[in-house]
């Protein structure tokens, strides 16, 4: 759709449509006048601002919109870049146009917290760097595995299927698991089950060397045995329980800090 504006109103920051055409209007300033310009595109913005060096038309920026009255921020909202951000400030506060924390110290000078709060405020931000490291990417032969709360399920399906192939008795309820991950199986798959059913160690291997087509961090698709996929999971369950261990130590020590120079001194990234 082409608008036809009036560009004295325009500069104002008004939006006076003087025509609207479907299709281009070539001499549109022969017809509706010399101070008619012309924006092409679905909508006309409700709010404009009238570029001079271009002669264009463009929407309004929020900062455009404060400064002409046309909208009002609240006390604790501020514009960056064009976006406006609403932040608490009874925690937070602008640093070079950045909404960032207030420090332990700034928030107990100010008596918004005391500092038994403090030290359950640092060990609530560490529990978080915990989070962090529980469910961070994890490489393995070169290759990155998302590991999210929801990647875990994936973890655990294929870590059933080998224990059901250790621990069952039952080859159908063993085939059908494989079968549920939906992995390239040979021909002669079920045979061979039926057949190694009892020897739980050929059978385990013989599930383990399957493979899956597994999606990575950069959403491409590999192929990884079942034996690859497992050991990726306990090698993150590993890495987790360490990093647990490390949270447990942290957290005691925080709550045992006598002063703010000790708390503010304890650091875990």
């Amino acid at each position: 759709m082409f608008y036809y504006i009036d560009k004295i109103e325009a500069i104002k920051g008004n939006s006076l449509i003087l025509a609207t055409h479907s299709d281009r209007l070539k001499n549109f300033k022969e017809v509706l006048g010399e101070n008619a310009i012309e924006y092409n595109g679905n909508n006309l913005p409700f709010y404009i601002t009238y570029d001079e060096k271009t002669n264009i038309i463009r929407e309004a920026t929020e900062v455009e919109k404060v400064k002409r009255g046309h909208l009002k921020l609240e006390d604790n909202q501020i514009v960056i870049n064009n976006q406006i951000i609403t932040y608490d400030k009874k925690y937070q506060k602008i640093v070079e146009d950045k909404v960032v924390n207030k420090s332990l110290k700034e928030l107990i000078d100010e008596n918004i917290i005391n500092f038994e709060e403090a030290k359950h405020q640092k060990r609530r931000g560490f529990r978080q760097v915990l989070l962090d490291k529980l469910y961070a990417d994890f490489e393995y032969k070169d290759k990155v595995f998302q590991m999210g709360e929801a990647d875990e399920l994936n973890f655990l399906r294929v870590k059933s299927a080998i224990d059901i192939a250790t621990t069952s008795n039952d080859s159908k309820a063993i085939i059908n698991a494989v079968k549920f991950l939906k992995v390239d199986i040979p021909d002669d798959f079920e045979t061979k089950i039926k057949e190694i059913i009892n020897d739980k160690l050929t059978l385990s291997q013989a599930i383990q060397s399957l493979k899956i087509n597994w999606r990575l961090k950069d959403n491409s698709v590999h192929q990884f045995t079942f034996a690859e996929i497992n050991n990726v999971y306990l090698m993150w369950i590993l890495r987790g329980t360490s990093a647990q261990e490390e949270y447990t130590q942290i957290a005691s020590k925080v709550m045992s800090c006598k002063n703010l120079d000790e708390l503010e001194a304890i650091k875990w990234v």
